[in-house]
């Protein structure tokens, strides 16, 4: 297998991750912690889902995802109650009360009661650096 020059990953098959490599385009993480919205952690899962599931429709329907920027510009600024948040939130509501599997058992591993299978927190079993992808994805980082 012949690899191309790490100046070629990205830009070709992968634009948007070029320009961000390039300083040019920010990461979306960037976007989802400025985008505000409006939330209630009292909320059940559900609602809060939906709520996610609008809010990410309307951050890609703004166009503020495909908007470039200078390499000297700041980043948008993080508010609170932004999109970040709600994304962090529902992933430890989820994890906590496990819903993850397909068994979804409901153990509250936030307080020490573990799953069907036995996990009370995440656990990586092997981190690697992995060549079998397309040219433009070697090597990746891959955490099993």
């Amino acid at each position: 297998m012949k690899l191309r020059p790490r100046i070629d990953y990205g830009t070709e098959h992968l634009p948007k991750y070029g320009q961000i490599l390039a300083g040019t385009r920010w990461p979306q993480f960037i976007h989802t912690r400025a985008w505000k919205v409006d939330w209630d952690p009292d909320e059940s899962t559900s609602v809060l889902e939906h709520i996610h599931y609008l809010a990410v429709r309307e951050l890609r329907a703004s166009g503020v995802l495909d908007e470039p920027h200078g390499r000297d510009d700041e980043p948008p600024e993080p508010v609170l109650g932004n999109l970040l948040e709600l994304k962090m939130y529902l992933a430890d509501r989820l994890g906590g009360r496990c819903e993850l599997c397909e068994r979804r058992c409901g153990s509250d591993r936030t307080a020490g009661v573990a799953g069907v299978c036995g996990v009370l927190e995440s656990r990586i079993s092997s981190s690697f650096l992995h060549r079998g992808e397309e040219h433009e994805l070697v090597p990746s980082h891959t955490i099993f």
